[in-house]
C-alpha cells in the first residue's frame, strides 16, 4: 500500500512536469471547463429559474442536485477520465500487454496516469453552487450532515468509476470475440 502511494506521487510528479511543458495544455483546460460550466449555469437558470417547484423539488434542492452531479463530474474528469478512457485503445494496440508486465497495478497506472487538473475550478464552483442551495433550502450546516454527503459523494463518484470501466472493458470482450472468431 505505502509503495502504491509512493507510485502515485510519482505518477502525478511527471503528469503534471509534462502537462507544464506546453502552457496551453495546463491552461487551455482552466478556460474550457470554466466556459462549460458557465454555460450549463446559464442553461440552469433558463430552465429552472421561474420555476417554484418541480416534482415537489424547490429551486435550492435542484441547485444541490446539479451542484452535486457537477462535483462528481469533476471528480471524475481530475482524476480518471483520461486514463480510463485509453483502455480500448491499449487493447486495440497492444499497450495494454506492456503494463501487465510492469510490477504496479496495471488498472492503478491506467486509472492516475493521466490526471488532469484543468477540471479543478469546476470543484471549486461546484461547491459554490452547493453552498448556495443548501442556503436556500435553509438546512443547517453540521458535521454529520457534510460527513454523510462527502460520503455518498465519494461512493457515488466510485460507482461512476466503476461504470466507466465497465463500459471501457467491454472493448476488450469485443476483441477477444473478434480473435476467436478469426482463428
Amino acid at each position: 500500500m505505502k509503495n502504491n502511494f509512493k507510485f502515485l506521487k510519482e505518477l502525478m510528479k511527471l503528469r503534471l512536469s509534462h502537462i507544464m511543458t506546453f502552457r496551453l495544455g495546463f491552461f487551455g483546460p482552466f478556460f474550457i471547463d470554466t466556459s462549460y460550466f458557465l454555460v450549463q449555469l446559464f442553461a440552469f437558470e433558463a430552465i429552472y429559474g421561474h420555476v417554484d417547484k418541480i416534482r415537489g423539488w424547490g429551486h435550492g434542492e435542484i441547485l444541490v442536485f446539479v451542484g452535486t452531479f457537477s462535483l462528481i463530474n469533476a471528480l471524475n474528469m481530475i482524476i480518471y477520465f483520461f486514463g480510463v478512457i485509453s483502455i480500448p485503445e491499449k487493447i486495440q494496440t497492444g499497450e495494454l500487454d506492456l503494463y501487465l508486465t510492469k510490477p504496479v497495478n496495471p488498472l492503478l497506472r491506467i486509472t492516475f496516469e493521466k490526471i488532469n487538473p484543468g477540471s479543478i475550478p469546476l470543484l471549486a464552483f461546484s461547491a459554490c453552487i452547493i453552498a448556495y442551495g443548501v442556503k436556500e433550502i435553509d438546512m443547517g450546516f453540521s458535521w454529520a450532515n457534510i460527513i454523510k454527503y462527502l460520503f455518498l459523494v465519494f461512493m457515488m463518484t466510485i460507482l461512476y468509476y466503476d461504470m466507466e470501466l465497465l463500459i471501457r472493458c467491454f472493448a476488450f470482450f469485443c476483441f477477444l470475440c473478434k480473435q476467436f472468431n478469426e482463428n
